[in-house]
């Protein structure tokens, strides 16, 4: 039993990226949750009598910068390799991207999160945003987190 262990631990070891078993997964999750939300919002600012008004210039600058750090990992995900850059190196560059994606949504959306529950909107509004934040701080938080113990 205990050589069956040693085994599957020297498996995990050598095949598990360092950063952990999630965060890869999980970073294409978030990007393809960031197309979702932040795609609805720029789409909304366009919609609005005014969407292109100076107060919301700012917003569709950050939907934009989600939008394409998002493009971005889920390229780097599903074949954009260009030249020598090997399998590891395109995992990395993936995995870099989706860190900088997740700790820019943890950010955005706990200040927003405070920020739309403060400012008197209906109770539905504020629902709604809760749950988007909630689920991009989780996906966030799993892209962040230190390598698992055995998989160094």
């Amino acid at each position: 039993m205990n050589k069956l262990a040693e085994a599957l631990g020297r498996n995990q070891a050598s095949s598990a990226p360092a950063t952990g078993r999630w965060a890869v997964p999980a970073g294409r999750i978030l990007a393809a949750w960031n197309l979702f939300v932040w795609g609805g919002r720029i789409r909304n600012l366009l919609a609005e009598p005014g969407g292109l008004a100076e107060a919301n210039r700012w917003s569709l600058v950050g939907s934009m910068t989600f939008c394409l750090l998002a493009v971005v990992v889920l390229g780097l995900a599903f074949g954009l390799r260009r030249g020598r850059w090997s399998r590891e190196g395109v995992r990395h560059r993936e995995r870099v991207v989706a860190v900088v994606m997740a700790a820019l949504g943890v950010v955005v959306w706990t200040y927003r999160g405070v920020a739309i529950a403060g400012a008197g909107y209906s109770v539905g509004f504020v629902a709604v945003h809760t749950v988007l934040a909630l689920i991009t701080i989780g996906l966030g938080l799993i892209v962040l987190a230190p390598g698992r113990a055995g998989e160094r």
